[in-house]
């Protein structure tokens, strides 16, 4: 990977987001966060979340993220529950989200990876979010204002990976 001392991270209107990016994004921002290939899947390794929330990622990974996944800061503040007018004091106050939003934040850059790779673009996996599921329980998208239903879109993905019955 290249090196990325003194270069910004620029991220505009992609609709896919590359592995260079994201690791750009998660490098400068969140410690020494870094990516292994755990059997088919692209997931961030839980002991690298919790070193990277212990002290809290720069404020900044909100808005590359909503960015590189055309979401609307708006929307992602409240899937976050952090209020944007919010994230713009913090990052022009250079200061770092709380642990518990940071690790939310790094949980869904997982799963929209994840989602990515299985949908091929991140714009496949916004439709996919918005399609009501299987089990009546609504649309992916309204499940990730809590970490654990990013976790319970991370495992129908997974299923779908691997080609269980949904």
């Amino acid at each position: 990977m290249p090196q990325t001392k003194n270069k910004p991270v620029t991220i505009k209107g992609k609709s896919k987001i590359s592995d260079t990016e994201l690791d750009l994004i998660l490098k400068k921002y969140a410690k020494t966060i870094v990516f292994n290939y755990n059997q088919k899947f692209y997931e961030i390794e839980p002991l690298l979340i919790y070193d990277a929330v212990s002290s809290g990622i720069e404020a900044r990974v909100f808005n590359d993220f909503a960015r590189a996944v055309d979401m609307p800061e708006k929307q992602l503040g409240i899937v976050l529950h952090i209020n944007p007018r919010t994230i713009k004091t913090y990052v022009s106050e250079k200061k770092k989200l709380a642990k518990n939003s940071s690790e939310h934040l790094l949980k869904l850059i997982d799963l929209y990876k994840t989602g990515e790779k299985l949908f091929g673009s991140t714009d496949q996996f916004n439709k996919w979010l918005k399609k009501p599921s299987w089990n009546g329980m609504g649309a992916p998208e309204s499940w990730l204002d809590t970490q654990s239903g990013i976790q319970m879109a991370k495992d129908e993905l997974i299923k779908m990976m691997e080609a269980y019955p949904l």
